[in-house]
């Protein structure tokens, strides 16, 4: 698991990497892709946004996505950088990936980690 501390915004000291996840936002999920890929999923229910993080890729730590949801539903995602950059199928691998991940935590029991 990625140092969180040096993906968050807004923390004690200087952020190496420009501080790419808010601080309101929490690890969901990380997972590797076909191509040996590290993505990890950082989620905020009360903005219902979530964001892709690709983590050591060829840019460094990079946002890749901005997804959206509601109600536990992945409604929406745009994809920044590299990952504007990647096939639609790839994209949609991912994105079901997260949406999975969005899903399962907001069916979750309240207080139930």
């Amino acid at each position: 698991m990625a140092d969180i501390r040096l993906l968050r915004a807004g923390g004690g000291g200087q952020d190496p990497i420009g501080g790419i996840v808010p601080e309101r936002m929490d690890l969901l999920d990380e997972w590797v892709t076909a191509d040996d890929e590290k993505i990890e999923l950082y989620n905020d229910d009360r903005a219902c946004d979530a964001h892709l993080i690709l983590v050591g890729g060829r840019a460094g730590e990079e946002q890749i996505a901005t997804l959206f949801h509601s109600g536990g539903v992945a409604r929406g995602a745009v994809w920044h950088g590299t990952g504007s950059e990647r096939s639609r199928r790839w994209q949609a691998a991912q994105r079901r990936r997260a949406a999975a991940a969005i899903a399962a935590h907001h069916a979750r029991p309240r207080g139930v980690v």
